[in-house]
């Protein structure tokens, strides 16, 4: 019998593994890239799949205003090659003290899990964002949770799942943790950008302490520091300040079964070398088990 190709190998043995880890990439890696270039790259290096940024600009067609058939187009692009849409992320955010401000970000949203939906896409990315300094974090904390609880209502119906974003004043995983707690839903879950909870000093242990249950999906990129770590600047992935191995331990100790996904903190001069590259660092810490 013949080698299978790539796309045979996925589309016959489904999610390619390592380790026990799926992985992806973000389309934020490669935003100049038509949906059928995402695909063939993923197919190409062994992604399981890719996420796809939604309101940045990108050329995979996901964004608001597409119609059905264009959804079902890319679904289809996708579900062919035997890789799977990882996450819809959205720029959503609902740090507004401005109570309209909150409604018109819920209607906004609304469409994007309705597009998740066309789509397939398990998990639909938000923000909790960046607390204004002039609000008190316990009123912040309960509007949002509001928020978030309306928009866990209509998400109830669909096969997709909203997921918080450790970013902005949520990269604190305990006001995460919080917010989760409040909303108390099976629809609302955590994303774990595990350089921006290292950016604000906690630890990987505490974080994975804190957020352990909910976590699932997991955005990865590197940062280094500079002018005595009074500043940061991307870093090329695996030779900077984020410690992407102890995360993984953390979350291969709590049998966690989500993506894994290569999530550049600016675009790469080169996006099919960045996404070769981030693949065979993190091929190779999964398989030696580092």
């Amino acid at each position: 019998m013949g080698k299978k190709s790539a796309k045979e190998a996925l589309s016959a043995a489904g999610p390619v593994t390592f380790g026990g880890f799926k992985l992806c990439f973000t389309s934020a890696a490669a935003p100049q890239w038509s949906v059928e270039d995402l695909v063939k790259t993923a197919v190409k290096h062994g992604y399981a799949g890719v996420e796809l940024v939604a309101g940045a600009g990108g050329k995979h067609g996901a964004e608001l205003g597409a119609k059905a058939d264009k959804l079902h187009a890319i679904r289809a692009c996708f579900s062919d090659a035997g890789v799977g849409i990882a996450c819809l992320a959205t720029p959503v955010s609902f740090h507004a003290a401005d109570a309209d401000a909150r409604a018109a970000v819920l209607q906004e949203l609304e469409q994007y899990v309705a597009m998740a939906d066309e789509l397939a896409a398990p998990y639909v990315r938000v923000f909790g964002g960046e607390i204004p300094p002039e609000i008190e974090v316990a009123g912040a904390a309960d509007y949002i949770s509001d928020a978030l609880a309306e928009a866990s209502t209509f998400v109830e119906q669909r096969s997709t799942c909203l997921l918080v974003e450790t970013f902005g004043t949520f990269r604190n995983s305990r006001f995460l943790r919080e917010i989760i707690k409040q909303v108390y839903s099976p629809k609302l879950a955590a994303l774990w950008n595990v350089p921006e909870t290292v950016r604000g000093l906690e630890p990987v242990a505490d974080t994975f302490d804190s957020l352990c249950d909910q976590i699932r999906h997991v955005h990865l990129a590197d940062y280094q520091y500079f002018e005595e770590r009074t500043a940061v600047a991307p870093a090329p992935f695996g030779q900077g300040f984020v410690p992407m191995a102890q995360a993984i331990e953390a979350l291969r100790a709590g049998d966690y079964k989500g993506y894994l996904a290569f999530d550049p903190a600016e675009i790469p001069e080169d996006s099919g070398q960045a996404i070769a590259e981030a693949m065979a660092l993190l091929k190779g810490m999964l398989e030696s088990g580092q």
